[in-house]
Parts: C-alpha cells; structure tokens; sequence
C-alpha cells in the first residue's frame, strides 16, 4: 500500500513508523520498505526525519474510529429533526428524491428487507411489508423501475394495442386493463404503453417497429392483427374482440348481441332491414356480420319472412363515410326500402339520422335505427339510440388478468365471450307493415 492509498484512512502504527518523514507524491517512498529496517530515524534525500517527533506524516489526516463505523446490514434510524425529502443537495438547490435507504432508516431495518418487501417477496412478513409500503406512501419513495428490472427481469410494462385512439371503447378497455394490472398487483407497479395502427394496413408496421424498439412483457392487441413478420416477441400476448391463432382472447358475445337487435326489430314488425357496416375486411366488423347472418337464418318469426339483409358498407368509421354509404338506400322506392337499420357503430347510427333529415323523413317514424356498439356518441344522439352497450371495461380487465396469469406461468383459458347490455331508447318504433 502507498501513502496515497493511505490519505483517507488512518495509519497504521507499522506505517507511521515507516513512513514518518515522507512527503506524499515523494518517488523516493518505493524505496521505503529497503530502508525501513534502519534503526532510529529514516532518510530522505538530504533530510532526516525522527519518526518519535513526527507520527504522522505531512500530507495526511488521522481519521477517527467513529468515521468509518462497523457495517451491519441495518441503517441507522432517523433521528428527530432530521429531513428525508426536501433536504438540499450539495448546491443548495433542489430537493433531493428519496430513497430506498431513507425509507429503510425511517423504520430501523434494512435496506434489503425495504426491497423484499417492495418485490413481494414471502421472506418477510405481511406486517413488515404494510409497514414498508405505508413508510414509502409517507415519504413519497418511488421505486426505480430500471432497477427493479435489473433484479427482477423484467419490465413491468404491458404494451395495449388499438385502432384507432379517440374511441371511447378503447379508454375503457384501457381502464379495464389498468384495474385488471391494479387488482392483480396491489402495490400497481405496472405501467401502459399505447399505440395505434389507426385502421390502416401500413400502419402495422409502425406496431411492429413499437414492440421491437420497447421491452414489453406483454401485449394486448384490441380489436387489431398480430405484429408483423419480422417482430419475435417471446412474451405472452392476448387478444380483445380479435385475436391471431393460438393467442387467447377476451370478446363479446357477439351472437347474442346479433339476436338482441334482429328481436327488437322484428318484434316492433319490422322485416326489411338493413345493415350498415364498415371495413369488410376489417375481422371484428367480419365476426358481427357473421353473427347476423347466424341469427337471421336461425330466426323464428310469425307473419311475414325475414327479407335477406341490405349490405352497406363504409370505407371508415367515420359520419361522413357512414353517409356515402348508406345515402343510395333511400334513393330506393318506398315499398322495397328498408324500414329499419342495424349500425355497427354509433357514428354510423349518426349517419344515418342525417341521412334520413336530408330524405325528409323522420326517426323512428319513417324509420328505426339500432346499434350493436351502443357508446358516447349514441348517447348523445335525438332519438336517444337504442343500442347494445358492450363491456369494455371488463374485456380489458380480463385481457390483462390472462396476461398475469401467462407471465406466471398458469394455464389461461383460450376464449371468454362477454355479454352485452340492451340498454333501450327512442329510435325503434313499430311498423305494421311487412
């Protein structure tokens, strides 16, 4: 060891001997062991130095035992007066974040049992840990999520995929997904990144350029495709409304959506209706006219047949597109019009209101309009839209429920429909004839 090794710690007696007379950064120091064995004093260069009268070398301080105390795993509590938060830096500037040993010295135990508990870890007690968790609420400690990753492997970030955003069926879905992350987490240390391909093929790529460039331990695709080909993604990954191959989903009911609106139609006698969609090609918007066509052909009604349905198809979910399409049906003469029609959307329900004020008619009175995607826009619609409210809230909780589950390695079921709500409104009237 060197005198420079020797600046912050205190000397041992056997080097103040040696060393007594020596000034720090002296070349000549390497030579101290060979003249160390010389009896009374040292020599360096022209000077001698009697190490009785000079204990400690120029240059170096005596630090004393308390400075550098015995380590024992446990921080020292905090003492009365002293601050956590708030307390200046070296600049006397910002206030500096709390950390996992503040919370530690708080209670009086150590840093590890702070970390144990905050990973959930069965080491410690359920008593300890409320105590851990109550301290860092207290205290305003935040755990770095960098570091937890490091220890744990894993990000704690879910990746939630969807349309378009905007939507109000994709904020609850969001917020489903969140309470189904808070419920199975208590200490909510699972985070949310959204993206959109906003309903456009190209944009699929952009998906896959998200979940390569972010360290995602799970995706929820609501309602879009599977990444692209070149993603390989070796986290789990879970579907709502839609899902690829293999990949469990969370959806609704949608046959029972589809026999919900072909009953208050033809109940109120209607049996010329239309149906306006959008997207063809788009799979959920294909899964509900496949639910339609199952509860037509599949129907039981007395008087007249049910006529086949009248497709309108919409380049978008959109009003405006909604209008292009369904506008050549009321260039239609009166007797072979449809007399009710089945939106996929509300929007597309909207459409259909200005639509039929620019034919001059009326709704329901000419015409009854039913949605089996009843949202915020429906509700604001006069005639309030009857429709079918679906559970978005609950898909999204379940959807992250399963994600849990598959990072935990339990078995997840591969398909949950979901039933939706009939909520009734003023947009369905009763036509007597057939």
């Amino acid at each position: 060891m060197w005198p420079g090794d020797l600046a912050q710690c205190r000397p041992h007696p056997g080097a103040q001997r040696i060393l007594g007379g020596l000034r720090l950064g002296d070349r000549s120091d390497r030579s101290v062991g060979r003249r160390a064995g010389r009896r009374g004093s040292v020599g360096q260069g022209s000077h001698t130095y009697d190490h009785r009268t000079r204990p400690v070398p120029f240059g170096f301080r005596e630090v004393k035992p308390e400075c550098r105390p015995r380590h024992t795993g446990r921080v020292r509590p905090q003492r009365a007066g002293e601050r956590v938060t708030g307390s200046p830096d070296r600049g006397g500037g910002s206030a500096r974040r709390t950390t996992s040993v503040d919370v530690a010295r708080d209670l009086g135990v150590s840093q590890s049992t702070v970390s144990l508990a905050l990973s959930g870890s069965n080491r410690v007690s359920e008593a300890t840990r409320q105590r851990v968790l109550e301290a860092c609420a207290r205290l305003d400690y935040r755990p770095n999520a960098a570091g937890r990753g490091l220890r744990t492997g894993r990000s704690h970030t879910v990746g939630l995929f969807v349309p378009q955003l905007g939507y109000e069926v994709f904020d609850r879905i969001l917020m489903g997904v969140r309470t189904g992350l808070a419920l199975a987490d208590p200490d909510n240390r699972w985070s949310v990144l959204v993206g959109s391909t906003d309903n456009d093929a190209s944009q699929q790529e952009s998906l896959t350029a998200a979940i390569g460039a972010h360290d995602f331990d799970g995706l929820i695709l609501a309602a879009v495709g599977e990444p692209g080909p070149g993603v390989v993604f070796g986290g789990p990954i879970v579907g709502i409304e839609t899902a690829p191959d293999g990949v469990p989903v969370r959806s609704y009911d949608l046959d029972q959506v589809a026999a919900t609106a072909l009953r208050v139609l033809t109940d109120n006698g209607h049996r010329c209706i239309a149906h306006l969609s959008a997207l063809p090609d788009k799979t959920s918007f294909a899964q509900q006219r496949r639910a339609l066509e199952r509860a037509a052909a599949g129907l039981v009604v007395r008087g007249p047949r049910l006529q086949p349905f009248r497709r309108h198809d919409a380049a978008d979910v959109t009003t405006d597109s909604g209008l292009l399409a369904i506008r050549p049906m009321f260039d239609l003469p009166v007797r072979t019009r449809p007399t009710a029609v089945i939106c996929d959307d509300s929007r597309l329900a909207a459409a259909v209101y200005v639509a039929a004020d620019e034919a001059g008619l009326s709704v329901p009175q000419d015409l009854s309009v039913f949605t089996t995607h009843l949202d915020d826009v429906g509700r604001t619609l006069r005639p309030a839209l009857d429709g079918m409210l679906r559970p978005a809230e609950r898909a999204g909780e379940l959807a992250a429920r399963a994600l849990l589950d598959a990072l935990a390695g339990r078995s997840v079921p591969d398909e949950i429909l979901l039933p939706s709500e009939h909520l009734p409104g003023a947009s369905v009237a009763r036509r007597g004839r057939g």
